[in-house]
């Protein structure tokens, strides 16, 4: 997992944000958090989670967010998932296709 992150920092000129159950910050059920982000993603007009990464969210209680910036502080990715290693190998999927 540290040698994926490692290889994310190396092709990012600006910053990584992993995040991890933010939503127990908050004192939020996880629905809640998981309603949240929705909110977030049709407010950019990206499409919502579907319902079996929420099923899996809610099956495992954990929400992974990782939001970088390959070529500027301007223009981000945002994943979210259940797995952190999952959301790590889908940043070095988008950022090896760019």
């Amino acid at each position: 997992m540290i040698n994926k992150l490692q290889q994310i920092q190396q092709k990012c000129k600006c910053s990584i944000n992993l995040s991890i159950n933010d939503y127990r910050n908050y004192y939020q059920s996880i629905r809640k958090g998981i309603d949240e982000i929705n909110r977030m993603l049709e407010d950019w007009g990206d499409d919502l989670l579907s319902e079996e990464m929420i099923n899996k969210m809610i099956e495992h209680e954990m929400i992974v967010e990782l939001c970088f910036y390959p070529d500027t502080p301007v223009g981000s990715y945002n994943i979210f998932h259940y797995d952190i290693e999952q959301a790590l190998e889908e940043a070095l999927r988008i950022l090896n296709n760019n």
